[in-house]
């Protein structure tokens, strides 16, 4: 998908999304959710997220950093 995007292209785009996402939480789900358990329950024992990336993962990781501070 490069230059102009029509109606049809970004809706198949989004449902192709969906469908990707859908199908990794479907087999991942409790992986995930335990896995934000361990982070949370590490975080109020006092313990520490390090969180970094490259690219797009490096924009993501201030913004989970800033979430942990809400626990």
């Amino acid at each position: 998908m490069g230059g102009s995007v029509n109606k049809d292209e970004l809706r198949q785009s989004v449902e192709e999304s969906l469908v990707l996402k859908r199908r990794f939480f479907a087999s991942n789900a409790a992986v995930v959710l335990e896995a934000g358990r361990r982070i949370a329950a590490s975080l109020r024992a006092g313990g520490r997220l390090l969180a970094f990336g490259n690219g797009g993962s490096a924009a993501d990781a201030p913004h989970l950093a800033a979430e942990a501070t809400q626990l």
